[in-house]
């Protein structure tokens, strides 16, 4: 339905406000279409867990905890939005599960940061992670650097690509010491290692129970 009047954008209820080079109009609100990568289907699996685990594994003074307790999220805006309660729960577990973390019945400790430094280096047929200081267990029940990686490249490409194209390789906690050599979970993740001179892109992403720190990228040239 076309109108004249300020220009809108955006969606309320059922109701998107958009426009063409005809005019201003509304037209009926439409969900994206969210493809079903392999990621997107695990991660789509892991939420139904939550869920279901929250309705049947917790007891009432269990959800009553995560009632009482809030996690502090910003969204793409940088705005802070306080998850509380299911939402916490899920998001704790979401992280532990893709992670291979404890399961926390009730909300754990605040999160230790640990990390000040990451890098990546090459030595022939490995490919090394490193970071400073080694990871300690505190009072924390849980707490592992996460690394992501992109596909081998040419040397001739100078900038990463965007976030679809990164995959989880896998993590690491207090009982490994670095230079941590990931190049076996790379070769299952990707199917091969990279041949000499050819570039990947590594993400380091720390976490503490169930709840997300820093990110650190940095480049490899494959030795």
């Amino acid at each position: 339905m076309k109108y004249v009047g300020p220009s809108q954008s955006g969606s309320v209820a059922a109701q998107t406000a958009s426009r063409n080079t005809f005019g201003q109009y509304y037209r009926a609100r439409v969900d994206p279409d969210e493809t079903a990568t392999a990621a997107r289907t695990a991660t789509w699996a892991q939420m139904a867990l939550g869920a279901a685990s929250w309705s049947n594994d917790l007891v009432d003074v269990e959800r009553a905890a995560w009632n009482g307790f809030s996690i502090v999220r910003s969204n793409s805006l940088g705005v802070q939005q306080p998850l509380q309660g299911r939402s916490a729960f899920l998001s704790v577990y979401l992280a532990q599960a893709t992670y291979g973390g404890t399961f926390f019945r009730e909300p754990p400790p605040l999160p230790e940061w640990q990390v000040m430094s990451f890098g990546v280096s090459s030595v022939t047929g490995q490919m090394l992670m490193d970071w400073s200081p080694v990871l300690s267990s505190g009072t924390s029940l849980d707490h592992r650097l996460v690394f992501y990686a992109t596909a081998a490249v040419g040397s001739g490409v100078t900038r990463p690509p965007g976030r679809s194209y990164w995959q989880l390789i896998t993590s690491a906690d207090g009982a490994i010491t670095p230079p941590y050599d990931v190049s076996a979970f790379y070769f299952a993740a990707k199917g091969s290692l990279p041949a000499p001179g050819e570039i990947t892109w590594w993400r380091a992403r720390e976490v503490s129970n169930g709840r997300f720190g820093a990110e650190w990228r940095a480049r490899m040239v494959m030795a």
